[in-house]
């Protein structure tokens, strides 16, 4: 029997810090397994097989509703009673927190789980759109707990990394965090989140992050021939494609790299100023002491803004830009917004916080979900449709792949349609490897855990 299955969806945002506490959950004798999401349609059964009935407690990366739970839950462990979500999206904008109604916020028996909880103002949330406050609880966010004095030589050195991509240790490096996501998103991608969101908002927020990227990428070129003696480092959103003009730009500027490995924490602790547009992880930066800025080119509706950043200093032209590298600057968010979210203990760490929660989860029926039979019906209905219908992807899997050996090998065109979903396919391969962690390196990073914690 598996105590406390992981489920994880982004390897540099979540895997170092489920894998924290669950070696100290290890530590203190109980067994822990890591499955990153989503699952290979080719192992949904046997994945199922491995974990369906096996596991006591299930944490989960996020927690909607009812089909949230069949894909991350029931689909493979089964009617797991102890539930809990540690939902890697806390902040979202002004509209969203405070639309009760939002897509972000858990709905139907979603409410009735577990939710960790960073600070006050996510609980707050929680708590007005109908979670039990027993059921909304705060551990501190586990993903800081690696800025904390105990893990500072955690990280690889400055001059190592630089080393292995071709960079000067002894320039200036700057570190852009970048949220724009929906500007290379497809039209299949735009009209999915239309459904989710809504129209107007998504066709808004991908004008405005084109239109902010490019102008933004004009800053970056003017910079770089400005500025030569610099090495400015750009980390894409997991969920950003290379588009053109970042791959030019890398091909031009053999000072400018556009890096998608080590989380985001490895980078801010040896960059020397870091700069984001849209993205939270400019908290990592506050918790690190790293000199931050938060660029906009094209202002942002106050309902549209992160709600941490809507009083935030903001730079919105390019010699503002230009002059904050060389210049030292306040950080743009105040303290106290940042703390109303991420409640930081100075003496706990969060990742003990965290398994205290968990001893108690797993030790008593305190937060554990009660499945109705009329649910568990309806999901093992669907769990076995689904067989029929991966059987048949499994097919048609197979004939996508044999098509992409013949463009390959013998330069054979197909249709646009199918050409395509080769394409897709090809990403799809080239992305899993990102995000699935083998056993063999979860298991290195944990020994690797294991020689910090051990004095606690």
């Amino acid at each position: 029997m598996i105590d406390f299955l992981f489920i994880y969806e982004l390897r540099q945002r979540e895997l170092e810090n489920i894998v924290l506490v669950g070696t100290e959950l290890k530590k203190r004798g109980y067994t822990v397994e890591y499955c990153n999401f989503p699952f290979p349609v080719h192992k949904i059964q046997e994945i199922r097989n491995k974990y369906y009935g096996n596991v006591r407690t299930i944490l989960t990366q996020s927690m909607y509703d009812s089909k949230v739970l069949y894909n991350l839950v029931y689909r493979i462990a089964g009617p797991v009673s102890k539930i809990v979500n540690l939902q890697w999206e806390q902040v979202g904008t002004v509209r969203t927190e405070a639309d009760i109604n939002s897509y972000r916020y858990p709905r139907g028996i979603a409410k009735e789980i577990l939710h960790i909880c960073w600070g006050d103002t996510p609980r707050h949330n929680l708590i007005r759109v109908g979670v039990n406050p027993e059921k909304a609880v705060i551990t501190g966010p586990l993903h800081m707990d690696f800025l904390r004095l105990l893990f500072n030589k955690f990280y690889r050195s400055k001059n190592e990394v630089f080393l292995t991509y071709g960079l000067n240790p002894s320039l200036k490096t700057i570190f852009f965090i970048s949220s724009f996501s929906y500007a290379s998103l497809s039209k299949k991608d735009i009209n999915n989140l239309k459904r989710k969101a809504g129209d107007t908002i998504v066709e808004e927020h991908y004008r405005l992050s084109v239109n902010s990227q490019k102008l933004f990428f004009g800053w970056v070129e003017k910079l770089l021939n400005e500025e030569p003696l610099i090495n400015f480092i750009y980390r894409p959103h997991p969920a950003e494609k290379n588009i053109e003009k970042l791959i030019t730009l890398e091909r031009t500027y053999s000072n400018f790299k556009v890096i998608r490995d080590y989380s985001v924490k490895q980078w801010i602790i040896i960059c020397d100023k870091l700069y984001t547009w849209y993205s939270t992880s400019i908290v990592e930066a506050y918790f690190a002491h790293v000199p931050c800025a938060i660029i906009r080119p094209i202002p942002i509706a106050k309902d549209e803004d992160v709600s941490i950043m809507i009083e935030a200093d903001v730079i919105d032209n390019y010699e503002a830009f230009r002059e904050s590298v060389s210049k030292n600057y306040e950080f743009p968010i105040k303290p106290e917004v940042i703390e109303k979210y991420y409640h930081v203990d100075k003496n706990i760490p969060s990742y003990i916080r965290l398994a205290n929660l968990l001893e108690t989860v797993i030790n008593s029926n305190q937060y554990d979900i009660f499945w109705e039979t009329e649910i568990i019906r309806e999901m093992e209905d669907k769990a076995k449709s689904q067989k029929w219908a991966n059987r048949l992807y499994r097919i048609y899997s197979a004939v996508i792949s044999f098509c992409s050996i013949i463009n390959d090998k013998l330069d054979i065109r197909f249709s646009h349609s199918i050409s395509k979903r080769i394409e897709k396919q090809r990403f799809a391969k080239e992305k899993r490897p990102l995000n699935d962690a083998s056993g063999a390196e979860i298991q290195e990073l944990e020994l690797k855990i294991q020689n910090y914690i051990t004095c606690i």
